[in-house]
């Protein structure tokens, strides 16, 4: 350790070369001196020692808190602004949402990339466009009659221009401004997300298809069930859920 290796006499420190035998060799004793001598504007003192991070003016002692907010802070990922680690969400699928924005899930485009060899590309619910994360999603026939359904139900127009899953969370999350309501729909959002992403595997692995009402009701069902529980609404009811009558205004 550091502390075996100096001692301190009358105010001056002595650096020790600490081995068991002395040096002896010329090419040792060279590299030695040349230690020492980067080690002379090094100041030691008895403080306990601490972790200090960022840059030199604006050094701190390190907390998970500080790194936590800097992080927040920082928008070198600009599709990351449309994320939210919600509570009212499994954390299961708080992380699928996010490795979907960052176009990380294993989609038959992705795993391609990685050069996997799969039979085909083409997306398994329509089997007309290759199978990437905003076509999956968004842009896919099947998607996108799910995505009509929730947007008749939760009042809220969707374009049938919008082609990304950013552009989509983003587009729903400014028609709301009640905080509640905004969380209640971004549920919605991971909910449908989740249950496409269910229905692809079912396709994929077991070559069982599920109609859209079916997934319209998984997803109503789903959600209903984390506010519900997770979000300490106890008194919500699924007749206002159905109607989505329980968030007044916008």
């Amino acid at each position: 350790m550091v502390q075996h290796r100096y001692s301190i006499i009358n105010g001056n420190i002595s650096w020790e070369w600490g081995g068991d035998t002395p040096v002896h060799q010329t090419e040792v004793a060279e590299q030695w001196d040349d230690c020492r001598k980067l080690l002379q504007n090094v100041e030691i003192n008895n403080k306990l020692d601490r972790w200090l991070w960022k840059q030199e003016d604006d050094r701190e002692e390190f907390s998970v808190c500080n790194l936590r907010s800097e992080l927040d802070g920082m928008r070198m990922i600009p599709e990351t602004q449309v994320l939210k680690w919600l509570c009212w969400i499994p954390k299961k699928i708080n992380c699928f949402i996010w490795r979907a924005v960052l176009d990380r899930i294993p989609t038959r485009d992705a795993l391609a990339i990685r050069n996997i060899q799969l039979p085909s590309v083409l997306c398994v619910l329509c089997n007309i466009c290759n199978e990437s994360v905003d076509h999956l999603l968004i842009s896919c026939q099947y998607a996108q009659l799910v995505w009509t359904a929730i947007s008749l139900w939760v009042k809220i127009p969707i374009p049938r221009y919008m082609l990304s899953l950013v552009g989509l969370m983003e587009h729903i999350q400014s028609h709301c401004s009640l905080q509640d309501k905004k969380k209640a729909v971004y549920v919605i959002i991971a909910a449908t997300c989740w249950t496409l992403w269910r229905v692809r595997n079912n396709v994929f692995f077991n070559g069982k298809t599920t109609n859209v009402s079916r997934a319209v009701g998984d997803i109503k069902a789903l959600s209903f069930l984390w506010v519900k529980s997770r979000a300490g609404k106890k008194e919500l009811s699924w007749k206002e859920w159905g109607e989505f009558s329980c968030f007044k205004g916008i």
